[in-house]
């Protein structure tokens, strides 16, 4: 293996570990691809793009383990792992992102809800009043 290879393996298995503990699961990595696939990935075309770099660099990482691959490892490969780390650390990664803005779409959901059910009670308040006014 040549010194970007280990890099990259290197690299890989930072995420992972990291992946692997942030969602409680054995394959960080893999996992977070499966989790993407429910993300709407074409409403966000930098999304997309995260997708498929990452299924890159995971096959290109299982590639040079099995020792399967030609394709050189760039150094865009790797600073690709270390920023998308960083974008999961900060929380602005595509499946967070996703959460996120489907978390808004849920808060609007219950204020709706919730208003919803207050309209209701104050029209059978008034229908209370109204019917005692009437019956005295």
């Amino acid at each position: 293996m040549d010194k970007l290879e280990l890099r990259l393996i290197e690299a890989y298995k930072d995420l992972d570990i990291y992946l692997s503990e942030r969602y409680d699961s054995e394959k960080g990595v893999t996992d977070y691809i499966s989790r993407m696939e429910y993300c709407h990935l074409d409403e966000d075309p930098r999304y997309k793009d995260t997708y498929y770099k990452l299924k890159h660099v995971r096959w290109l990482r299982n590639s040079i383990m099995h020792d399967e691959t030609n394709e050189p490892v760039k150094k865009e490969d790797i600073d690709f792992i270390a920023n998308f780390k960083e974008d999961c650390i900060s929380k602005l990664d595509p499946v967070k992102s996703s959460y996120r803005s489907g978390n808004k779409h849920n808060s609007i959901i219950q204020t709706l809800k919730l208003v919803s059910i207050m309209l209701v009670v104050l029209i059978a308040v008034l229908f209370i009043i109204f019917a005692l006014i009437n019956f005295k």
